[in-house]
């Protein structure tokens, strides 16, 4: 057994299952898929230290983007100035 233990960030709130369906990807399910595999074979006790992590706000994105990108992210439109 190993002392130490890999921190995993995680939030069940990044996972994106809204129209996964009609998607030709399935990335956005990849991290709830692993940790749901990791748990059946119990990896995950073992090995990882789960932190859950605060989802980002839309003050943190100003930090990086623009406030009109910002917007129109929340809005689930595509910023016509940027694309």
């Amino acid at each position: 057994m190993y002392k130490s233990k890999i921190k995993t960030f995680y939030n069940h709130k990044q996972i994106v299952e809204t129209n996964i369906e009609l998607s030709h990807s399935k990335s956005p399910l990849k991290p709830k898929l692993l940790l749901k595999y990791l748990k059946r074979h119990k990896i995950q006790e073992e090995y990882l230290e789960i932190e859950h992590f605060k989802v980002f706000s839309q003050k943190d994105f100003l930090i990086a983007h623009t406030k009109e990108y910002i917007e129109a992210m929340y809005k689930e439109i595509k910023p016509s100035s940027i694309f």
